[in-house]
């Protein structure tokens, strides 16, 4: 095998493990299987290290020595200072994109938001997530730069377990969709803090319901009980 098809397995080892992350399949703490997933892509164990290694410098994964890979785990407080900066990067997204509005690129956020409720009408979480992700990234990816970009993405590679279990309460996806509504109409306006605004109330609305998740409650009192500090 060269080194260019040891580098492609790699990377396609990498997004099923971020996708098993990505849609709850595994949780803060789990130790992930090499001996299934080597199974799974007919390799030897070595790529799934490899793979394991690239996931943990990225912040998901923790690897320990003679142990293994594990989801890597995030107190409740260090998810809020994650949800704090991203809120700052994505808000200044909009602001950017708000200075000079494309209207084929509020066409194209607008039949994302058009499919994202139809997937909200049928209530499957598990379709609204990605499509969320793909609408978040559209945006990014909008500004065309680079920096910012890297640097939220590795803020919501951090953050999918804590988002996953947000969107679950009841009338989250409706909320979540309508300030995506807000988000399109403020980068459409023209108006940078209009947007910088939208944008921003959408991260911090995410960590409101990611806080409002009863698995989270639960931990935060914990914490406070055992006089742990973030």
């Amino acid at each position: 095998m060269t080194r260019i098809q040891v580098q492609g397995l790699t990377s396609a080892i990498r997004a099923e493990i971020e996708r098993m992350i990505a849609r709850g399949e595994l949780r803060m703490g789990d130790r992930i299987n090499e001996v299934a997933l080597a199974n799974t892509f007919g390799v030897s164990r070595g790529p799934i290290r490899e793979a394991c290694r690239g996931l943990a410098e990225r912040g998901f994964l923790t690897v320990i020595p003679n142990r293994g890979a594990f989801v890597r785990k995030i107190s409740v407080e260090q998810a809020k200072k994650l949800y704090e900066a991203r809120a700052g990067v994505f808000g200044y997204a909009g602001y950017l994109l708000a200075r000079n509005p494309d209207p084929a690129f509020i066409e194209r956020l607008t039949a994302m938001l058009e499919n994202m409720e139809a997937i909200v009408a049928s209530g499957d979480v598990a379709d609204y997530y990605p499509a969320n992700l793909d609408f978040h990234r559209a945006i990014l990816e909008a500004t065309e730069n680079p920096e910012l970009v890297r640097i939220y993405q590795t803020l919501v590679d951090q953050l999918h377990l804590f988002r996953t279990t947000g969107l679950v309460q009841p009338g989250s996806l409706e909320e979540s969709n309508r300030e995506h509504r807000d988000i399109v109409a403020g980068i459409a306006s023209g108006q940078p803090q209009v947007a910088f605004a939208a944008l921003h109330a959408h991260v911090e609305g995410g960590m409101r319901r990611m806080l409002a998740h009863p698995a989270r409650s639960r931990e935060e009192e914990e914490r406070h009980a055992s006089g742990e500090s973030g």
